[in-house]
């Protein structure tokens, strides 16, 4: 992901592959925040369209970051397809170095230490 300052803002410009970055760190956050939740429930929430939505969740989705986990209830069509965040995955290091001990842990993208 790339990190924007906004106190750098007037030399900066949006180029697509930073509007992609915000826009897959949104449907990341929804995933996290809301699960277990579908596209179509992301799309309406954030406004994105379905097609980029559906695009965002395949690559977190092939980048191991999000799994489906089943499907909802159909309100008319066919059944979204729920997804939640690939839990029990190592995707940060924390360590403490003291002058006794040295403590590492590892994180999942929910924040569990494994």
């Amino acid at each position: 992901m790339k990190r924007i300052y906004l106190h750098k803002a007037k030399a900066q410009i949006a180029r697509p592959n930073t509007i992609r970055d915000i826009n897959k760190q949104i449907v990341l956050t929804y995933v996290r925040d809301r699960a277990p939740i579908s596209r179509a429930e992301i799309a309406r929430q954030t406004e994105l369209q379905r097609s980029t939505v559906s695009a965002i969740v395949d690559d977190l989705h092939l980048d191991g970051l999000i799994e489906e986990i089943g499907t909802g209830n159909s309100t008319g069509g066919r059944k979204p397809t729920l997804l939640k965040l690939r839990t029990g995955i190592p995707v940060a290091i924390g360590v403490d170095i003291t002058p006794r001990y040295t403590t590492i842990a590892l994180a999942d993208l929910a924040g569990q230490v494994l």
